[in-house]
């Protein structure tokens, strides 16, 4: 038994009518006839009572009607299933991002993808930058949503927006608007910062930051992780320089306040293997520097907003 054949005894179960049935599948009703005896042959089972007027199923006709749209409708699904998935519009992509785009960016990937590819999944893994990097070296994540430029060789990458730094400190320091513009301020408080493990990026700029000021921070205690970080300058360990887009993310008793020239800035990239073969993976790059950019326009947006408040 072929699977044409269980689509022409699908066609004359239907349409009960021979000729019929040949003009709606594209053939002469004489080969129809003789493949539907051959198919009755093989199953030792007569299965349409036939007549002048109509064509009828007999109870082993009903019995085959039954499983012949079930496995039409499954090779179907199969066939869609393959094109979707070359066409890049099924399957699975895991995807490592950031405490900061977990809260903004990763939504608005998510929300379009579910949309637009409901055939797509995405799995999304919240990493620091280290374990993203990790990941992506080991096959565990396709695609990382990452801090910082990335420069390894059997990696692909992709800027999609910068953002400068802010200061985070606990409400009960009550800063006024003008105070962290101050160098002489900054210096005089203690931090609590990333670890070098984790984010070596961050910790780089930071020293920079530092030196371009003409002085270093004193950092008494390192996080792993963003959340931490924000934890610990709630509780009054210390303030912290973190990206602008942590500063979206509302935390309980901690306030964010822009850093003036020359205020440092980190870039936001995406990274994948060069070897990664995935038919889904080139739209959902696609997709995702599309909607950077939408990120990156906001952002400017919010800043300008920022600027005009602190000038009034």
């Amino acid at each position: 038994m072929e699977f044409r054949q269980l689509r022409f005894f699908l066609a004359v179960a239907e349409e009960q009518n021979f000729t019929r049935a040949a003009e709606r599948i594209g053939m002469a009703q004489p080969p129809l006839s003789q493949q539907i005896m051959t198919l009755e042959r093989q199953l030792q089972a007569p299965l349409f009572k036939r007549s002048r007027r109509k064509v009828e199923l007999t109870e082993a006709g009903e019995a085959l009607l039954v499983h012949a749209r079930r496995i039409l409708s499954a090779v179907g699904d199969a066939r869609d299933a393959v094109q979707a998935a070359s066409a890049g519009r099924s399957g699975t992509i895991k995807l490592g991002a950031m405490y900061s785009v977990v809260h903004s960016l990763v939504p608005a990937v998510l929300r379009t993808s579910r949309e637009m590819d409901p055939g797509l999944t995405i799995e999304v893994q919240e990493l620091t930058v280290a374990q993203q990097h990790r990941a992506l070296n080991e096959g565990a994540i396709d695609l990382a949503i990452i801090r910082d430029r990335v420069d390894e060789p059997h990696l692909s990458s992709l800027q999609l927006f910068e953002e400068p730094f802010v200061v985070a400190l606990p409400c009960a320091m009550n800063l006024k608007k003008d105070e962290s513009l101050k160098a002489a301020w900054l210096f005089r408080q203690s931090y609590v910062s990333m670890s070098s493990k984790c984010n070596p990026g961050y910790a780089a700029q930071l020293r920079q930051f530092a030196v371009s000021m003409g002085g270093q921070f004193d950092v008494v205690q390192e996080a792993s992780d963003m959340h931490t970080l924000l934890c610990l300058v709630a509780a009054g360990i210390g303030i912290a320089i973190v990206p602008f887009s942590v500063a979206r993310t509302p935390i309980n008793d901690v306030a964010y306040h822009r850093i003036t020239s020359p205020a440092p800035s980190t870039w936001v990239s995406l990274a994948w293997r060069k070897d990664n073969g995935s038919p889904v993976l080139p739209s959902l790059i696609s997709r995702i520097e599309a909607l950077a950019a939408a990120e990156r326009d906001m952002r400017l947006h919010l800043l300008a907003a920022d600027e005009r408040q602190a000038a009034a």
